[in-house]
C-alpha cells in the first residue's frame, strides 16, 4: 500500500497498513500460546489485542518480583508485552494515566499512547497485576507503525471558531449561545475506533456544549490540524449513597429546584417524578455497592444529582451528561434509571467512547445493570412478558425502549450477521442499535436458552453481573468493540473461578453465549462489495482506467458555484496503484464533476455493466427534529447517451455493492438539495456495479458529482479509482431472488391466521430455500399471535409458496398491532427487495380505548405546558394525568402530529375525563381534535367565549352546561356532533377560558357493527325432478360478529304442499 504525501488546496488524505507483528514478537506469542495463555488478536492488523493468564498461573516479567513498586512492574509488563501489541519504544510511547488497587488484592494500570508527545485516541493499554506483581492480563490496542506530521496547519483559534459554526449549523441554533473549550492535538486512527482503511490524522480535539450548566449539548469534535475537515464527531450526551434530586418544572434549567436529599430518603416532599427518581438512583447505588462493593460512580462516594420535569429539544428522553441524571417528564422508571446512572460508572472506569461498537457496548453495559437493579429491586412489573424489556414501565408516550432477550422486536441486532446491524454515523455509529448484541448475551447468560445453534445455560444475576463487572472495570479500554468484548468476558469469567460460586462450567456458558451472537466477528455488509463477474471469470473491458496514466480520459467541471474545479487527480488513497480521483467535501458550496470525455459503445447482444471503487466520507450529522442522520454534503453517478448534452441519474441502475445509501438534506446551500446520493461514509473502501441492460446498443459516459452545502468540511468527501465498463463472458444465469410479496400484510384478530406469500422476484429458476420467522412488534407472541418460523423449500421453477401465521382473539380493546416478518439464511438465492414485512391484526374488539393516558401518542409534537401531576387531583386511571396551567381567559395545551393515530368509525363516541378545579373553576371548556393539520372539530361546555370556528358547525359544536367541579367527570361526543366519524386523528387541544383544570383517560369509544346479512342472488332455479332446491345467505360487511336470521317460504305461483314443502326456521 503506498503512502500519500498530499497537500494542494485541500491538506492531506492518507492510507497506511499497520505493520505486522514482528518475528520476536510471533515468537513470543507462540511461547506463550503454548503456557495455556489466552492470546487475542486484532483480525485486520494481527496484533495482539488481549493477552490473558489463568489467575492460577500468571505471568512472570523480568526484573519484577514481589517488592517491586507496582507503578514500575505496571511499566515493566508493557515494556515487555507491548510490542506484541505493536509498540516499538513502550516506555516513551505509553504514559500512565490511572492505577488503582483492587479489593481482591493486586492494582490495575491504565496506559494512553502518545506519538511524538501528543496522545492518540484510544490508544490504550489496561494491565492487571496481581499481589505479587504478576501479570494477570494485559488488553487493549495500539495504533501502530505511526508517522504522522504533528505540525498543525490550523491554529487553536480557527479550530475553535470552526467548531461552534458546526455545531451551530447542526443543532439550529446562535453560535452566542454555546462554549467551546480550550482545542487540544490529539491523533484520530479510524482503523482501532471500527473497521476502515482510513489511516491516522492530526486533529483538533474540541468539546462544544451550551452555557447553561450542567450541559444539554455537549459536542467532541477532532478537526483535522491540516485541512479543517471534521475528522469525526461524538455526541457525548448519553441517553440515561448520596442523593439529590431536583425539578426542572417543565423548563431546561439544569439541576432546577432541590426536591429532597438524603435527609428525606423516600423523597416525601415530591411527587411520583422525584420520589421514583430518587429511590431508584437508591435502588442502583445498593445494587452496585452489594453486588461489586462500589461507591457510587467514581467509587468514592460521589452524590447522585437527578433532575425531573425537565423540557426541551432532546424530549421525550432521559440522559447523563457528564455529571448528573436528567429526566424529561414520565422517564424516571427503574430500569431507566439504572441505565443512566451506569454510564456514570462507565465514566469512571473503562470510558468506553460513545462511538460506533465501544459505544454499544457502553450502552449495552447501561442496559444490562438497568435491568439487573430492575429485577432485583421492588419496583414496576417485573413479570415475564416483560422481563428483558427496557422502559416497560414507562408511559406511552414513549414506551418499550429496547427487548434485550429479542432484540429484533424493536429493530435491533442479536448477532453480528442481523440485517437490522446498524452501520451508518447516525446515532454515533449505532450505540443505541447496536448494543442488541451483548445484551442479548446477557440475556442467554442470565436466564439460559437455545439461540443460533447454542444451548446455554443460564447461570443468574449474580454471577453475570460479576463476569460483567469484572470486563468493565479491568480489561476494556476506551475504544474496544465488540471483539475485545468477546476476549474480556472469556477472561473475567476465568478470572473469577472460584469467586462468588462461579465455576468453569459456567465459563463454557460464558463461551457458548457469546459465541451464539457472533460477537467475535466483524458485521456483515460493513464494507459492500460487488462482484465484477459472477463466477469469477475476467471481464471484457469496453473502457477501464485505473488512473495511473493521467486524465486524458477525464474532464473536472463545475456545473454551477466555485471557478476551482471541486475534483482533482490526486495520490495516496488509491484502491490500486498510486493514483485516484478525489472530489473534495470543502468549505465552498461545490457542484462539481469528474466527467468521461469517452463515449463508450455498448454492445446489443450481451449485458454490459459499470464497476468502480470508492471510498467516501461526507459532513452529516444527527437531526434532533427527525431523530434521522442529516446528510449535508454527498455524490452521485450520472450517464449521458448524447456525449454529455444530458445527463441522468444513475443510481437506479445499481444492481450490487454499495448503492445510493442518503438523501441530500432540504438546505438552500447544496446545489442538489433533495437529491439521492452516497452520504455519510463508507469506512474505507467499496464498490458499486451497474447493470446497463437498458443502455444496450447505445453509447455512454458516465460522471461523478459532488454536491456540497460549504460552511462545514467534512472528513474528506470521495474519491473513486479503478472504473470500468465492460460485458461477462461465460456469465451463469444469476441466483433467483426471494422477496415477500408485499412490505404489509393484514388480519383480522378474529381471522384465526394470516396467509404470507414469498415470491421469487427475479434471476434464475433454479431450486433454493430460505428461513422465514416472526418477531414482535406492538404484538406479543403467546398473547397476541403465535410464533411462527420455519423453511421454505422452492423447487425448480416454483414461483411462490406461503406460511401461515395463526392470530389471537384476546377480547381486548387496543389499537391495530404488528408482527414483524423477516426472511434469513437464504440458501441459492439473494435476498430481493423485500425482505422483511409487517403484519397488521386489525382490531375487532369495542369499548373504550385510552388514546390518551399518562401520556400522548408517540412521536407527537408537544405544544404549550403540558404538565404531568400525580396528586392534586389523584388522576382518574393509570399513575398521571395532565393539568392546565392556572391562567385567565384562553389558555391551552396541546399536541399534534401523532405517529400512532386515534381512527374513529361510524357511530363512535368521543370522550375524555375532566376535573374542573373548585377554587378556579373555568367558565368554558373546550375539546379540539387535529384531523391532517385541520383543527375545526370543537365541542365545548358551558359559556361561549372562546372564538374558535363557527357555532353550531363541526368547527364548534355546544354540548352543554359545565360539568361539576371537584370530581372527575366523563364528557362524551358523539363523533357525528363533530364530524368525526372515518376521521384518523392525529392531535388533540385541551383548551380553558380562565381557571384550571385536569385532564385524564381520552379517547373513543367504538360500537360493534351490525353485520348484514342477504340471499347469495336474487332469483334461484331448481329443476321439478331435482328434489329440491339449495339457498345461499350470506354475511355481508366488515363485521364478524355472530347473529341470527329467520327465513321462511311463501307462494308465489307455486302452492305449498302441492307444487313445494313449506319450509321455515332460524339461520
Amino acid at each position: 500500500m503506498t503512502r500519500l504525501i498530499v497537500g494542494l488546496l485541500a491538506g492531506v488524505l492518507s492510507l497506511g497498513a499497520y505493520a505486522a507483528p514482528q518475528t520476536e514478537s510471533s515468537v513470543q506469542i507462540a511461547d506463550l500460546e503454548a503456557q495455556n495463555v489466552r492470546i487475542k488478536t486484532h483480525p485486520r492488523t494481527g496484533a495482539v489485542r488481549l493477552i490473558g493468564a489463568w489467575p492460577q498461573a500468571p505471568l512472570m516479567v523480568p526484573s519484577v518480583n514481589e517488592v517491586t513498586r507496582a507503578d514500575v512492574a505496571g511499566m515493566e509488563a508493557v515494556k515487555h508485552f507491548g510490542p506484541m501489541f505493536g509498540l516499538t519504544r513502550p516506555e516513551q510511547e505509553m504514559r500512565l494515566v490511572a492505577e488503582e488497587t483492587k479489593r481482591r488484592g493486586g492494582s490495575r494500570h491504565r496506559y494512553r499512547q502518545l506519538h511524538k508527545g501528543i496522545p492518540v485516541l484510544t490508544g490504550e493499554l489496561l494491565v492487571n497485576l496481581d499481589r505479587y506483581r504478576r501479570v494477570i492480563s494485559m488488553s487493549g490496542e495500539i495504533s501502530s507503525d505511526l508517522d504522522v506530521d504533528a505540525r498543525p496547519e490550523i491554529n487553536r483559534r480557527v479550530a475553535r471558531r470552526l467548531a461552534l459554526a458546526t455545531v451551530a449549523k447542526w443543532y439550529d441554533v446562535k453560535k452566542p449561545r454555546l462554549r467551546a473549550g480550550v482545542p487540544e492535538l490529539w491523533i484520530v486512527d479510524p482503523k482501532i475506533l471500527k473497521p476502515g482503511d482510513r489511516d491516522a490524522s492530526l486533529a483538533w480535539r474540541v468539546e462544544v456544549t451550551d452555557k447553561q450548566e450542567p450541559h444539554g449539548i455537549r459536542e467532541l469534535l477532532y478537526i483535522d490540524a491540516k485541512s479543517a475537515g471534521i475528522t469525526m464527531h461524538v455526541n457525548l450526551i448519553e441517553h440515561a449513597k448520596n442523593r439529590r434530586t431536583y425539578t426542572a418544572n417543565s423548563t431546561s434549567n439544569l439541576p432546577g429546584t432541590l426536591v429532597c436529599d438524603e435527609g428525606d430518603p423516600g423523597c416525601t416532599a415530591g411527587d411520583s417524578e422525584a420520589r421514583n427518581a430518587h429511590l431508584f438512583a437508591g435502588d442502583t447505588y445498593d445494587f452496585f455497592f452489594d453486588e461489586h462493593g462500589r461507591d457510587s460512580l467514581d467509587d468514592a462516594g460521589q452524590t447522585l444529582i437527578s433532575t425531573v420535569h425537565y423540557s426541551d429539544f432532546l424530549c421525550p428522553n432521559a440522559f447523563w451528561n457528564g455529571s448528573q441524571m436528567v429526566y424529561c417528564a414520565g422517564l424516571a422508571v427503574d430500569d431507566v434509571v439504572g441505565h443512566e446512572l451506569t454510564h456514570g460508572v462507565t465514566e469512571n472506569t473503562s470510558q468506553l467512547l460513545y462511538y460506533y461498537e465501544s459505544g454499544a457496548i457502553n450502552e449495552s453495559l447501561s442496559d444490562i445493570w438497568g435491568e439487573f437493579v430492575d429485577l432485583s429491586n421492588s419496583g414496576g412489573d417485573d413479570s415475564p412478558a416483560v422481563r428483558w424489556l427496557i422502559g416497560e414501565d414507562l408511559t406511552s408516550t414513549v414506551g418499550v425502549i429496547r427487548n434485550m432477550a429479542n432484540p429484533p422486536a424493536m429493530g435491533d441486532p442479536d448477532k453480528m450477521s442481523s440485517p437490522y446491524y446498524y452501520n451508518s454515523s447516525g446515532d454515533n455509529g449505532g450505540v443505541h442499535f447496536n448494543s442488541g448484541i451483548s445484551n442479548k448475551a446477557a440475556y442467554l447468560m442470565t436466564d439460559g436458552d437455545t439461540f443460533n445453534g447454542y444451548t446455554v445455560n443460564g447461570l443468574g444475576i449474580g454471577k453475570v453481573a460479576d463476569i460483567y463487572y469484572e470486563a468493565q472495570t479491568n480489561l476494556l479500554t476506551s475504544g474496544s468493540d465488540y471483539a475485545d468484548l468477546h476476549a474480556a468476558l472469556r477472561q473475567a469469567c476465568q478470572n473469577l473461578i472460584g469467586v462468588d460460586g462461579i465455576t468453569s462450567s459456567d465459563c463454557l456458558d460464558v463461551q457458548a453465549a457469546i459465541d451464539a451472537v457472533e460477537m467475535d466477528t466483524d458485521p456483515q455488509n460493513f464494507h459492500p462489495d460487488a462482484p465484477v463477474c459472477i463466477g469469477g471469470d475476467p471481464p471484457d473491458d469496453l473502457f477501464f482506467d485505473d488512473l495511473e496514466n493521467g486524465t486524458s480520459q477525464w474532464n473536472f467541471v463545475n456545473v454551477s458555484g466555485s471557478s476551482t474545479a471541486a475534483w482533482i487527480l490526486d495520490f495516496g488513497y488509491a484502491a490500486s496503484g498510486e493514483y485516484m480521483l478525489w472530489g473534495r467535501d470543502s468549505f465552498a458550496s461545490t457542484d462539481g464533476t469528474a466527467e468521461m470525455i469517452v463515449d463508450v459503445p455498448l454492445p446489443a447482444d450481451e449485458k454490459p455493466y459499470l464497476h468502480f471503487k470508492h471510498s467516501f466520507a461526507f459532513e452529516a450529522s444527527f437531526d434532533f427534529e427527525t431523530f434521522e442522520l442529516a446528510y449535508w454534503d454527498g455524490g452521485f453517478i450520472e450517464y449521458s447517451t448524447d456525449a454529455g448534452a444530458n445527463w441522468s441519474d444513475a443510481g437506479p441502475l445499481i444492481d450490487n455493492g454499495q448503492a445510493y445509501n442518503a438523501t441530500l438534506y432540504d438546505n438552500p446551500a447544496n446545489p442538489n438539495a433533495t437529491h439521492p446520493a452516497f452520504g455519510d461514509e463508507s469506512h474505507g473502501y467499496v464498490s458499486t456495479r451497474l447493470d446497463l441492460s437498458n443502455l444496450k446498443g447505445q453509447s455512454v459516459r458516465f460522471r461523478w458529482h459532488t454536491s456540497t452545502d460549504g460552511s462545514v468540511s467534512g472528513p474528506f468527501g470521495w474519491v473513486v479509482d479503478d472504473v470500468r465498463v465492460y460485458t461477462c463472458a461465460n456469465e451463469p444465469p444469476p441466483p433467483a431472488e426471494v422477496s415477500f410479496s408485499d412490505a404489509t400484510y393484514s388480519v383480522g384478530e378474529a381471522g384465526g391466521a394470516a396467509t404470507i406469500t414469498v415470491t421469487r422476484t427475479g434471476g434464475g429458476t433454479s431450486a433454493f430455500s430460505v428461513d422465514y420467522a416472526t418477531a414482535d412488534g406492538s404484538a406479543a407472541a403467546g398473547v397476541d399471535y403465535i410464533a411462527a418460523n420455519g423453511t421454505l423449500n422452492f423447487t425448480d421453477g416454483q414461483d411462490s409458496q406461503t406460511f401461515s401465521v395463526p392470530v389471537v382473539d384476546d377480547g381486548v380493546v387496543e389499537l391495530d398491532e404488528t408482527i414483524l416478518l423477516t426472511l434469513s439464511g437464504e440458501s441459492g438465492a439473494y435476498l430481493g427487495a423485500v425482505p422483511e414485512a409487517v403484519l397488521t391484526i386489525a382490531e375487532n374488539d369495542v369499548g373504550d380505548f385510552a388514546w390518551i393516558d399518562d401520556g400522548v401518542p408517540s412521536g407527537a409534537a408537544l405544544t404549550g405546558n403540558w404538565n404531568w401531576v400525580s396528586t392534586s387531583p389523584p388522576p382518574y386511571s393509570g399513575g398521571l394525568a395532565h393539568q392546565s396551567i392556572l391562567a385567565n381567559g384562553v389558555h391551552q395545551h396541546y399536541f399534534n402530529d401523532a405517529a400512532v393515530h386515534m381512527p374513529v368509525a361510524t357511530g363512535d363516541t368521543l370522550f375524555a375525563y375532566v376535573y374542573l378545579d373548585p377554587e378556579n373553576p373555568p367558565s368554558e371548556v373546550m375539546l379540539q381534535w387535529n384531523v391532517g393539520g385541520s383543527w375545526d372539530y370543537r365541542a365545548y361546555w358551558g359559556a361561549n367565549l372562546i372564538n374558535f370556528g363557527v357555532d353550531g358547525t363541526n368547527s364548534r359544536r355546544y354540548m352543554g352546561a359545565l360539568p361539576v367541579t371537584g370530581q372527575w367527570v366523563r364528557l362524551e361526543i358523539p363523533a357525528s356532533f363533530v364530524g368525526l366519524e372515518g376521521a384518523a386523528v392525529n392531535g388533540m387541544a385541551f383548551t380553558l377560558f380562565d381557571g384550571r383544570a385536569t385532564w385524564d383517560a381520552t379517547g373513543v369509544t367504538s360500537v360493534p357493527p351490525v353485520p348484514s346479512v342477504t340471499f347469495s342472488g336474487a332469483t334461484y332455479s331448481v329443476g321439478e325432478a331435482d328434489g329440491e332446491a339449495s339457498i345461499t345467505v350470506s354475511r355481508t360487511g366488515v363485521a364478524s360478529s355472530g347473529f341470527s336470521v329467520d327465513y321462511a317460504t311463501a307462494d308465489g305461483s307455486a302452492a305449498a304442499g302441492v307444487d313445494y314443502i313449506a319450509t321455515n326456521g332460524t339461520l
